[in-house]
């Protein structure tokens, strides 16, 4: 078993080192923001801190400030007449002593309801801001009270859209730097990315959801290994007990399907795929089915193992290449925290799901290599061209330390899932981006603003 996977780590290895001059994640970050722009994480009050006081209330936002808000979270909807006004709900019964739709009701006839009316520190015992005088405020009210501030907008309504009458008011308090836009509709964010692309906006459930598919077909070579795994468990076909056929060498674990042959499959499929070049392809049938060829003639499977791993590794990158090409195209603003944690809960996900020595291997490295390429893509800026000895160079020094990393780190770990997974972690980290890091300090590679890459 500690050969076959010493095996596909060397595998694992050398397509990295073969995929440095065409990343795995080549796209430029866009240009941070100015309201995104912190040293810290910042802490924004949710409708004004609606436990503190009543929700998306200028009482609710001069509260928050004062305890220690960073900004204002809010949301929008309009009136009958055209007003943006300030509240989470489409109606007014939950926050007010009235009932009926926020669109129904005219500026003026909003401005009569109590919107202190509902809010009870205490579960009914108390309502301290009834007859206050508290109204629902307009958005250009809340921008004119705390120019200074960051203000995150929600655009709730979408029918009839509203989005138009949102920028109008940002850009009459002359707010584009100062606000964050947000929706969970996709056409509303598109509208407002396309007509005021230089105010920042966050990204729609179904975006994160394409981000998450998308890093993870973006990592597929990784998830050959875990899959035929759980193959393996799940099927629990035994290798061959016979007499007659000799063993070359020893080997545990089920037959079905071959990890050997998916693997090769998957991961010279993959690079022939996006390389689309005629002597990839070549290498993408004839070293799988060598490989193949070679596990038969040692004894450890059947033709069939080996045909079945194969088979399921074509169906493998057909699946996923189809996915992948879906989404490609399409341009996602995600926070740097989001693709962290993406990168972070995916392949634990994973491991957690089916924990064993197997799948520990390709999940550390996909979580160390998940990681290091979104930190290479934001801070980065490696760039896999240069002068011919430079390049070899940088081969020789990535294959080096990520050889020390892994045959150190062995000898220094206990045995363990943990330990194996942290072992591969670092592996993978190195080669994603503490390698291209140091290569550009040491003026081994050039840097290439932004643009994110892998290093052997």
């Amino acid at each position: 078993m500690n050969r076959r996977i010493r095996k596909i780590t060397w595998v694992v290895v050398l397509v990295m080192g073969l995929v440095a001059a065409y990343r795995l994640v080549t796209v430029k970050p866009r240009p941070a923001k100015d309201y995104v722009k912190s040293p810290r994480p910042l802490n924004m009050a949710h409708q004004g801190g609606a436990g503190l006081a009543p929700s998306n209330t200028i009482v609710a936002f001069r509260n928050a400030l004062k305890v220690g808000a960073d900004g204002l979270e809010l949301d929008v909807h309009a009136t009958k007449d055209g007003e943006v006004v300030v509240t989470h709900d489409d109606t007014v019964d939950r926050t007010t002593d009235g009932t009926g739709a926020v669109k129904d009701f005219t500026l003026a006839e909003l401005k009569k309801l109590d919107a202190g009316y509902r809010f009870s520190p205490d579960n009914g015992q108390t309502y301290p801001y009834r007859g206050q005088g508290i109204t629902i405020p307009t958005l250009r009210e809340v921008l004119a009270e705390f120019p200074d501030q960051r203000i995150n907008i929600e655009i709730k309504q979408s029918e009839p859209p509203i989005e138009s009458k949102v920028l109008e008011v940002i850009d009459e308090m002359g707010m584009r730097d100062m606000v964050l836009v947000v929706s969970f509709d996709d056409a509303v964010m598109k509208w407002f990315r396309e007509m005021a692309g230089d105010i920042a906006a966050g990204a729609t459930e179904n975006e994160i959801r394409t981000f998450v598919i998308y890093l993870t077909l973006k990592t597929l070579p990784f998830y050959a290994p875990y899959a035929n795994a759980g193959l393996k468990d799940l099927l629990h076909i035994p290798r061959s007990s016979d007499p007659r056929i000799k063993q070359v060498i020893e080997v545990t674990g089920y037959a079905f399907p071959s990890g050997h042959a998916q693997s090769r499959t998957v991961t010279w499929g993959y690079l022939a795929g996006r390389f689309r070049k005629g002597a990839m392809w070549a290498v993408a049938v004839v070293l799988p089915l060598l490989v193949a060829l070679s596990r038969v003639y040692q004894g450890v499977q059947y033709p069939q193992d080996v045909v079945g791993g194969a088979m399921i590794g074509v169906l493998f990158i057909l699946a996923f290449s189809w996915a992948l090409s879906t989404i490609e195209e399409r341009g996602i603003d995600i926070p740097l925290a989001m693709k962290l944690a993406a990168a972070l809960l995916v392949p634990l996900a994973l491991l957690a799901l089916h924990a064993t020595d197997d799948t520990a291997t390709p999940m550390g490295t996909m979580l160390g290599m998940g990681m290091g390429i979104v930190l290479e893509g934001e801070f980065g800026g490696f760039d896999s061209g240069g002068v011919s000895w430079k390049r070899v160079v940088r081969f020789f020094v990535g294959i080096a330390v990520a050889s020390g990393f892994w045959v150190g780190l062995k000898a220094i770990f206990p045995a363990g899932i943990i330990f194996r997974l942290i072992r591969y972690t670092i592996v993978g980290f190195w080669v994603a981006f503490f390698a291209p890091w140091l290569l550009v300090k040491t003026f081994l590679a050039r840097r290439k603003g932004g643009i994110g890459g892998l290093c052997l």
